[in-house]
């Protein structure tokens, strides 16, 4: 196994999978291959050993930011979550921390668009209602999703719209106006954009009010 004190700064596509297999040693997940690098983590296509159902495949990917706000209420609502979410089937909080979900045989949205792939209007409104009755279902949960940009949101091969569970969180009052931002700067709302700004003229005037 990989010593906890190793140091993972270099953060390649190799190193992921080896912190990876590290995480997974006794586990019955077995890396297929790679599917996906991104700006700060690579996910891979894993199996189960011992799956009783063929060709069932899940994704798998080590996180470096804090596991703290993945406690036990919030990864209830994941496991085994219904549509239109893709549901969680493992979760690590020690290192080296991991996650496991569903895999989904598709393609997400921005990378439709960066193809220049237009979707017809019944497909944007089912997409759009699906997304709506995702988060009314969270946000009864008393849980957010701080990244709802299109790389999150995934269509599959029979068009089915699917929300990945990327950097979700419970409502917490007094970690909402001082937590980063953490959402894709692009799609970020004006209240994230607000702190945002807030913070960045403290760090840059060194008189302002602590």
């Amino acid at each position: 196994k990989v010593n906890k004190e190793q140091d993972t700064s270099t953060n390649t596509p190799t190193s992921f999978r080896q912190q990876l297999q590290a995480a997974l040693y006794d586990k019955d997940y077995i890396i297929v291959s790679e599917i996906d690098t991104g700006m700060t983590n690579t996910f891979f296509k894993v199996s189960k050993s011992n799956s009783p159902v063929k060709d069932r495949f899940y994704v798998a990917q080590i996180f470096k930011q804090d596991s703290s706000k993945y406690d036990q209420k919030l990864l209830d609502f994941f496991y085994d979550a219904r549509a239109p979410f893709v549901s969680i089937q493992d979760f690590s909080a020690e290192y080296p921390r991991y996650i496991i979900r569903d895999y989904i045989d598709g393609i997400n949205i921005h990378k439709l668009l960066k193809a220049g792939v237009k979707l017809s209007l019944p497909q944007i409104l089912t997409s759009m209602i699906a997304i709506a009755r995702g988060l009314r279902a969270l946000h009864k949960n008393r849980i957010f999703h701080d990244d709802l940009a299109p790389s999150n949101i995934l269509l599959d091969s029979k068009s089915d719209t699917h929300i990945l569970p990327m950097n979700i969180f419970l409502y917490d009052k007094s970690s909402i106006t001082w937590r980063q931002l953490e959402d894709t700067i692009k799609y970020a709302s004006p209240e994230q954009l607000n702190q945002l700004g807030k913070r960045s003229k403290k760090r840059l005037n060194p008189n302002a009010n602590q």
